[in-house]
């Protein structure tokens, strides 16, 4: 039986600055050159060197990268997981915004500009699909596995997302996306079965994709100077602490989910000794609608 060495953190770490030179630099001049399509081979790049280190470090594949038939209960977990955390991310984003609203907006100008230089089927395929395979394969492959989940579980998922925060080049958007990539991390420790949150990565950039080109005619008729005055920011602040009443739930049953029928997890989602925490939840909610209520109406009162 062949044996296999576990991954170092040496080795994770020199991925990491490859794909540091690789996603800021290689990466910047292969999108200057062919737009979009720079960013696919990017990505493709990025999968080889996981690949590679992989096999240069003698480790199992099957480790590195597990993939595992999914279950209906695993999917729903993963996208209510997703919805929670969707949710708290754009809140963060929009606060963000309302302190940094032309920096906020440069970056988003610039991304939507890049995802519309191309067809909607292949933007699609290059910003949602190929990022959930290559990206996941560096960040939740390598560099997690390398960081010794089996003793360090948190400290690997957290590290990890930070880095993966960080690798996106912003840093008005390091702790959102920081937050997606530790709970992608998470989800991946918990069910063994990068799938999940391939998944997860999958469904987080396809959504801004369709919703951009659903609105792109009427988007490009609106004023976005008008979009980042401090009262409209803010009531949109409002608005989503309002939605955010759903995060306590999305992310408490997302995570039942994603256990369920493991072994030595509850068997049911509200177990009998522990009724306290439908209480918290409904008072997690609450808060969030009256907090949601209060800015909104700061919103209202601020002018610009």
């Amino acid at each position: 039986m062949k044996t296999y060495n576990k991954l170092k953190i040496w080795q994770g770490a020199i991925l990491l600055v490859l794909s540091i030179v690789e996603i800021f630099w290689i990466s910047g001049y292969f999108s200057g050159v062919v737009g979009l399509y720079g960013t696919l081979a990017s990505e493709f790049l990025l999968l080889l060197m996981a690949l590679l280190t992989v096999f240069f470090a003698g480790a199992d594949y099957q480790k590195v990268f597990p993939i595992h038939q999914i279950s209906v209960a695993g999917v729903g977990g993963t996208v209510l997981l997703w919805l929670g955390s969707f949710l708290i991310m754009m809140i963060v984003d929009l606060i963000i915004m309302a302190f940094f609203p032309a920096q906020m907006g440069a970056v988003s100008s610039g991304l939507n500009e890049a995802f519309q230089s191309v067809p909607f089927r292949i933007s699609f395929f290059i910003v949602a699909i190929i990022p959930a395979i290559c990206e996941e394969a560096v960040f939740r492959g390598v560099i997690l596995h390398s960081l010794n989940p089996e003793r360090h579980k948190w400290i690997a998922i957290i590290v990890t997302g930070l880095l993966f925060g960080a690798c996106h080049g912003s840093i008005w958007r390091l702790f959102p996306t920081a937050l997606l990539g530790i709970v992608m991390g998470y989800i991946l420790i918990e069910t063994d079965n990068m799938v999940y949150n391939g998944i997860f990565h999958c469904i987080n950039n396809a959504v801004p994709i369709i919703l951009l080109f659903l609105t792109q005619n009427a988007a490009s008729t609106v004023d976005t100077g008008t979009m980042l005055t401090s009262g409209a920011v803010w009531m949109s602040v409002g608005a989503y602490l309002i939605l955010g009443a759903a995060i306590p739930f999305s992310l408490y049953i997302g995570n039942y989910l994603i256990h369920y029928k493991q072994p030595g997890f509850r068997t049911s989602l509200f177990p009998e000794d522990r009724h306290w925490i439908i209480g918290v939840l409904i008072i997690s909610s609450i808060a969030f609608v009256v907090l949601g209520m209060v800015i909104m109406g700061v919103g209202i009162c601020v002018k610009n």
